[in-house]
């Protein structure tokens, strides 16, 4: 996204944030299923979308060790997982776009047509 990019700059130019951690906020959380109708709606298609467990990541993953990898990171999958960008806001009283928003910018939407 366009405004994270520009966070990003902003930090770098900034010799005190070396060495620092730093979360680019965003405005709350989105899931994998609004991710995929936003993209879906944006690019004309909509996908066959399956959801995986983990046992069948398991399965998948003896033979093949990106699978075995993604079992390891299946706590980001099954639960909400958020950064706090607070540290950010303070210091440089950031506002953060909506996914829908962001999203619709890259591409030349608006954000009406996509809720």
């Amino acid at each position: 996204m366009p405004d994270a990019a520009k966070a990003l700059v902003r930090l770098a130019r900034e010799d005190h944030a070396a060495g620092q951690a730093w979360n680019v906020p965003g405005e709350g959380g989105i899931t994998g299923h609004q991710v995929i109708k936003y993209a879906s709606k944006i690019l004309g298609y909509e996908p066959k979308v399956v959801s995986v467990k983990k046992w069948m990541l398991r399965l998948l993953g003896i033979g093949d060790k990106t699978m075995r990898e993604m079992v390891e990171l299946y706590y980001l999958y099954d639960r909400p997982f958020l950064l706090d960008g607070q540290k950010y806001q303070t210091h440089r009283r950031y506002s953060a776009n909506t996914f829908s928003s962001g999203s619709s910018t890259n591409v030349g939407l608006d954000e009406k047509s996509l809720n």
